[in-house]
């Protein structure tokens, strides 16, 4: 739980030093965006909390789509959980898609999946990760935005004081993705 606790607080660290004077865009510096949690929001942190895993390499030979059914089934454990279920019913809507043509509109999570992290669009979680610095796509540009753009939202106070319930869903999607790994040997 040691190592737990310091990751905590090196993302709480992160959010604290955070400013509004690098957010792009003036509508994204607005008071009531700023104090607004999104979806995307709640999976830049644990996103960033699961790339500060020491074990990355092995947690993250995971297939992105499984990863993605992964997340669904973890997200319902803990929005059942009594202590999360209040917040957690604010992004109920999630994991529902609209109408639509074809399969319909993308909902929250898959967006979120899809077109704002591109994960997606790799094959392992562990290539977004660990994809070459310097271009475009994966982990290192998206660190940037979550520490640009996310973490001001998280540092409005009652923003902050939720962290630790989406601090709980990252562990638990962590403890997800080693079992995994365990059960495919």
């Amino acid at each position: 739980m040691g190592a737990d606790r310091k990751l905590r607080k090196k993302i709480r660290e992160l959010i604290k030093e955070s400013t509004d004077e690098k957010i792009h865009g003036r509508a994204f510096r607005d008071e009531a965006w700023l104090s607004k949690l999104l979806f995307s929001d709640l999976m830049d942190v644990v996103l960033f909390y699961i790339s500060l895993q020491p074990d990355l390499n092995e947690i993250g030979k995971i297939k992105t789509n499984d990863f993605y059914r992964l997340l669904e089934d973890v997200w319902k454990k803990w929005a059942a959980d009594k202590k999360n279920k209040a917040f957690a019913d604010n992004f109920y809507s999630a994991w529902f898609a609209g109408p639509g043509p074809m399969d319909g509109t993308a909902g929250p999570a898959e967006m979120y999946m899809l077109y704002y992290t591109g994960l997606l669009h790799y094959d392992y979680l562990l290539v977004f990760f660990r994809y070459p610095e310097g271009l475009p796509d994966g982990w290192i540009p998206y660190r940037e935005h979550i520490e640009i753009m996310a973490f001001p939202k998280w540092r409005r106070e009652n923003n902050f004081k939720e962290l630790g319930k989406i601090f709980n869903l990252a562990e638990m999607m962590c403890e997800a993705l080693r079992a995994k790994q365990n059960t495919e040997r």
